[in-house]
């Protein structure tokens, strides 16, 4: 387990808007074999842990709201979005999943695309990684 600081870049365009996310998070990250996991707590309430195997990654987020996303490219996928004002779900496509981990630094790239009730959102998501020693400089 070593300690990095994860930076979340994430854009949502519907409506003919588009709404951006921009965070950094300190982390914490496994990797054996090809299998990568890495765990960060967003809010007091609300922890989230991505693993990474190979061509496909799992965000679980676990909290007030909770959420489980499957990412492999033309894999469709049904989420179950649990919030304080009810459950929801919605489709889900991968168009886009590339990876780059390594005990230094990583990279996860994803695009998709979300639906609900007929209506489409299309998101990216690339979240880059670095351990604390390479923040450091040493």
């Amino acid at each position: 387990m070593s300690d990095i600081t994860l930076n979340i870049k994430g854009s949502q365009f519907l409506f003919g808007n588009t709404d951006f996310i921009d965070m950094t998070v300190a982390a914490d990250m496994d990797l054996k074999d090809k299998k990568c996991v890495i765990k960060y707590t967003e809010e007091p309430d609300i922890n989230t842990v991505i693993t990474i195997d190979e061509d496909q990654v799992t965000l679980d987020r676990t909290g007030e709201d909770e959420a489980r996303y499957f990412f492999k490219k033309s894999v469709p996928f049904m989420i179950s979005y649990n919030t304080p004002y009810g459950n929801f779900g919605m489709n889900m496509l991968t168009t886009m999943v590339e990876t780059d981990v390594n005990q230094e630094k990583g990279k996860i790239e994803i695009e998709y695309v979300m639906s609900l009730t007929g209506t489409q959102c299309v998101s990216k998501l690339l979240m880059t990684y670095k351990s604390f020693t390479m923040n450091k400089g040493i």
